[in-house]
């Protein structure tokens, strides 16, 4: 976290700030303090968000103005033009070299290969696609994502930066929602590489393990008679048109259709509520990474059809422009 503490000193300094707000994702948090204490040595007051963070999409909540804070330091995420309060986002990638994951890569991988991975790992795609190159494996990567991601980031619910021309995708970074989304979105092989663990996996089983869970939660809700439609209060996850069609969808088909409006949606939350089922018109990763901790369906607004008989084919859930 030292070049991380280094950048946010730079960007007090340059906007002579008086007092910063620290907002932080669940796996940085820890290094908050540390942060906190180099910028009271600039003579800043500091608060530190304590509330979850999931991304550039859950900036900073405007009445943190009320405290006095006229600069937040958002770590951990690509910048969005969500937040109402002056904000510098500062990435924080891990200190790995890539190179040995992305050689055992190439190995799996065919003569070309577009590039993908999340905020943590961007600044090593130029060395993972000269190192393909070396391998013979022509590397491409896009240009920028729908909702202002930069060159090969994938989001949950942008996966636009996936849709090269290559025939095959390699993801770069940790865990399998990113790619497994990839590979849904654009029906192209992916091969998930590690730079952290050094591992390597092709994602076709695990695909066929996702859908088979997933058209288990659309079974499961197929019964439903009263349903709660979510829409998400963060600025970035707000998509009140697609919850009102939703709704739509389910008052034709003879179901009970209520909005219901949340800020951080979790298992209790929705026990609560008491409803058989709902739709998820949030972050699609509650649905989809988080379903089993919810103990009734929630799907996704392309699963809503899909249970519907509006469609027959699985679609991954992607925000509009």
């Amino acid at each position: 976290m030292e070049e991380v503490a280094r950048r946010a000193r730079e960007a007090v300094e340059e906007r002579g700030a008086g007092t910063v707000a620290l907002q932080l994702p669940g796996g940085l948090k820890r290094g908050a303090a540390a942060i906190a204490g180099e910028l009271r040595d600039l003579g800043a007051e500091v608060v530190i968000s304590g509330d979850p963070c999931f991304g550039a999409c859950d900036p900073a909540p405007p009445d943190l103005e009320a405290l006095g804070v006229d600069l937040v330091l958002h770590l951990g995420h690509s910048p969005m033009e969500f937040g109402t309060l002056p904000t510098v986002h500062l990435e924080v990638g891990p200190d790995v070299d890539v190179e040995p994951v992305v050689r055992e890569a190439a190995t799996l991988l065919g003569e070309a290969a577009g590039l993908v991975t999340t905020a943590q790992h961007t600044r090593s795609l130029e060395r993972a696609a000269a190192i393909l190159a070396e391998e013979g494996v022509v590397p491409e990567i896009a240009d920028r994502g729908r909702r202002g991601t930069g060159p090969g980031q994938v989001l949950g619910c942008d996966l636009g930066n996936a849709r090269v021309d290559a025939p095959e995708l390699l993801y770069l970074g940790t865990g399998l929602f990113h790619p497994l989304g990839a590979r849904l979105a654009t029906g192209k092989r992916v091969v998930a590489a590690d730079p952290s663990t050094g591992e390597t996996v092709d994602l076709e089983e695990e695909v066929e393990s996702f859908v088979r869970r997933r058209f288990g939660s659309v079974s499961a809700a197929s019964d439903a008679e009263t349903w709660g439609v979510l829409v998400g209060r963060k600025p970035g996850q707000r998509r009140l048109r697609k919850a009102r069609e939703s709704a739509n969808l389910l008052e034709e088909s003879g179901r009970e259709a209520n909005l219901v409006t949340l800020d951080l949606v979790t298992p209790e939350a929705l026990t609560n509520l008491g409803m058989d089922a709902y739709v998820n018109t949030s972050c699609p990763r509650l649905s989809l990474d988080d379903g089993d901790r919810f103990d009734r369906p929630v799907l996704t607004p392309p699963e809503l059809e899909l249970m519907l008989g509006l469609t027959h084919e699985y679609r991954f859930d992607e925000f509009e422009r």
